[in-house]
């Protein structure tokens, strides 16, 4: 919805509707813990407004940019004229567009397409991706006089240099006497005829001119500039991203303190219940209200006045590089009173689907029973899984109990239930009642995972007395032995001193490793049997649905045990105390 058009007309809410459908909810929120549905009856008649009130969305930009240079000049991107004005349009891209009236009404439109304008995410932070844009600034290179050629500093621009084999003196040694005049013959030493006795010749390198073309720039007296790579110019280049960080606000006016905490702190997912929306102001119900700033279309004398404070600060806002939104918002909030169970309850609840928010904590007074049984169970009772049994008669710990046994934390547990029963309970005794159904399931796995564990060492004991004792250790020479030979490999006494070190740590770690595995599994025995005794009680009271029968749990439905802990390391240390006493009494 956009603020052209027509503003949502909410029909009044029928008192008896809303009434009945709450009715149904705390029917269903009654219905196995401890009460009767139908001992629900309503006091008075329900409190149920919509309140309309102003809201406030500020737009701060927010650019960034991300510089780079190339050489030559850049033509694939806008280019600014000046310095001054390339430092100007990238330090102040975010500013330059609030203060533009169409860049300003695209950002606007941006955030009017949210379904919740903005409104209730402050400090988030939103990307403007048609914002992008890329700026560059043509400068002069000024080693070369933007020419892109530099005097060559090996013939300082004369293009030629002296002849590197001449020197200078236009000739050269001559390569057949070697510069010495004679060459020697079998008649002994000759005049050299190339030279003339002379021993020097015509330099070739440089047609005895004593000079060469410039090696450097090639006799051109020009190389090229290094500042700019032969281009004349330097590209520098500015990539600004834009983003958009929202801040609001509302105002309240005569908004009950509970409905004005929930907008201000849960804007979000009243938005996404349908619980919070968009409205034209009070008054008469025209689309133009919406267009116009705050106040228009009021009957207040001092409107005129308001109207030109509301336009100073939108003004101060666009300087500061702020955009403001502003409309008008409306939610549905009341509170209902009910006897249940012949007590007092007060509910308050908002949107047009009447969703619970908060009322007195009447499921613990009705559950308190089981409350009790499940704490019991946890802090070590003598008889657990009759305690257990006792809180889950209670749909509400029988459906906690469910989510421990499949393996989920407390925190979802608690989580999960707030949403099923968002009234009559409180979170802290949730979250008390997640940990306590976890604990229980935790507790009654200890015993049979320390038996588990002791049953481990004791099999390690065996193989133990057998290998020290009873010819163990021959038998594995002997394999060794054979293997050896079979390999061709031959047996050092070192080696076979290796294979029996090696041969002790194994059985250490497999005492370790198999004391922890048949801990837990013992353990995971005991928790299913346990489990399957509880819902068997529950089969002949109307047992849960979602636990099915005894008989079909899984142990993959079960929850995860608890780490070793001290299981661990009692399971290492019995492992090398019974391989060391071996050792010793085998001498």
């Amino acid at each position: 919805m956009t603020d052209t058009d027509p503003p949502i007309q909410h029909p009044p809410i029928q008192h008896a509707e809303v009434t009945e459908l709450i009715l149904d909810r705390l029917r269903y929120i009654l219905d196995g813990n401890g009460g009767n549905p139908e001992n629900i009856t309503p006091v008075g008649k329900p409190e149920f407004t919509c309140y309309k009130f102003p809201a406030h969305v500020f737009i701060r930009l927010n650019a960034k940019v991300t510089m780079r240079h190339e050489h030559g000049k850049n033509t694939d991107y806008p280019a600014v004229t000046s310095q001054e004005e390339f430092r100007h349009k990238t330090q102040d891209a975010a500013r330059i567009i609030s203060q533009q009236d169409m860049r300003r009404q695209q950002v606007i439109d941006i955030i009017r397409a949210r379904p919740d304008r903005g409104f209730g995410l402050s400090g988030k932070t939103v990307p403007l991706k048609g914002f992008t844009q890329n700026l560059v600034w043509h400068e002069e290179c000024g080693a070369c006089n933007h020419s892109g050629k530099m005097k060559c500093p090996r013939c300082d621009g004369r293009t030629r240099e002296v002849c590197p084999t001449c020197h200078g003196s236009r000739l050269s040694p001559c390569p057949r006497c070697g510069g010495v005049g004679r060459t020697q013959t079998p008649k002994g030493p000759q005049p050299c005829t190339q030279c003339n006795s002379t021993g020097r010749i015509p330099c070739a390198a440089c047609g005895s001119q004593g000079q060469i073309p410039c090696r450097a720039c090639g006799g051109t007296g020009k190389t090229i500039c290094g500042a700019c790579h032969g281009r004349g110019y330097n590209s520098h280049i500015a990539h600004i991203e834009v983003d958009a960080t929202l801040e609001s606000s509302f105002e309240p006016e005569e908004m009950p303190k509970m409905l004005s905490h929930l907008i201000g702190h849960r804007a979000e997912e009243l938005f996404i219940n349908n619980e919070l929306f968009f409205c034209a102001p009070p008054g008469p119900k025209t689309s133009a209200l919406l267009k116009a700033p705050l106040g228009v279309g009021e009957t207040d004398p001092a409107s005129a006045e308001k109207q030109a404070e509301e336009e100073e600060r939108r003004e101060r806002n666009y300087a500061n590089g702020v955009i403001p939104l502003d409309f008008y918002l409306g939610a549905y909030f009341g509170i209902f009173e009910f006897n249940i169970e012949g007590e007092p309850t007060a509910i308050t609840v908002i949107g047009e689907g009447a969703r619970p928010l908060s009322s007195s904590h009447f499921l613990e007074r009705l559950t308190i029973k089981g409350i009790k049984a499940l704490k019991r169970a946890a802090h070590g009772s003598l008889e657990p899984v009759a305690d257990v049994a006792r809180a889950c008669r209670y749909k509400i710990w029988r459906s906690v109990m469910t989510e421990a046994v499949l393996a989920k934390p407390a925190r979802v547990i608690a989580t999960d239930l707030q949403k099923q029963y968002p009234v009559g309970v409180s979170s802290k005794t949730l979250m008390e009642m997640a940990n306590s159904a976890i604990t229980v399931l935790r507790h009654v796995t200890r015993v049979p995972r320390y038996l588990g564990m002791l049953t481990g060492q004791a099999i390690l004991a065996l193989f133990c007395t057998y290998y020290f004792f009873h010819g163990g250790q021959k038998s594995l020479a002997y394999a060794a032995n054979g293997l050896a030979q079979h390999f061709s490999v031959n047996l050092t006494p070192d080696m076979y001193l290796a294979i029996l070190y090696l041969a002790n740590a194994l059985f250490v770690y497999l005492g370790y490793a198999g004391s922890k595995y048949l801990g837990r599994a013992w353990g995971r025995r005991a928790q299913k049997k346990i489990v399957e005794s509880i819902m068997k009680d529950l089969q002949t009271s109307n047992g849960p649905e979602e636990f099915g029968s005894g008989a079909g749990f899984s142990s993959r439905d079960l929850a995860e045990l608890p780490p070793a802990g001290w299981m661990k390391w009692w399971s290492l240390l019995f492992s090398i105390l019974i391989v060391a006493i071996c050792l010793f009494l085998k001498g």
